[in-house]
């Protein structure tokens, strides 16, 4: 979904190691522990994953409010418009 917007994104912002190794790292433990394989997380790799799992999250607020500030631009650019025909 990002890779077309990789480049306009705001630096950091576009890390793949964060927008894609770490959440598939947390999704995969996600269903490992939460689904009924049988699999059980240590406390060592938990501990990790929570760690990492708040800066990962702190990455996509901000990455959430640099695409609410662009629509917002967009929809008062929109509404500045001048409309012909009307």
């Amino acid at each position: 979904m990002l890779e077309s917007d990789r480049e306009s994104l705001p630096q950091g912002l576009a890390d793949p190691l964060t927008l894609d190794a770490v959440t598939d790292l947390l999704r995969v433990t996600r269903n490992d522990a939460g689904h009924p394989s049988g699999v059980q997380i240590d406390e060592d790799t938990a501990r990790t994953h929570l760690a990492v799992a708040g800066g990962y999250l702190a990455k996509m607020t901000e990455l959430r409010n640099h695409f609410e500030t662009i629509t917002l631009q967009a929809a008062a650019a929109s509404s500045a418009a001048p409309r012909s025909g009307l």
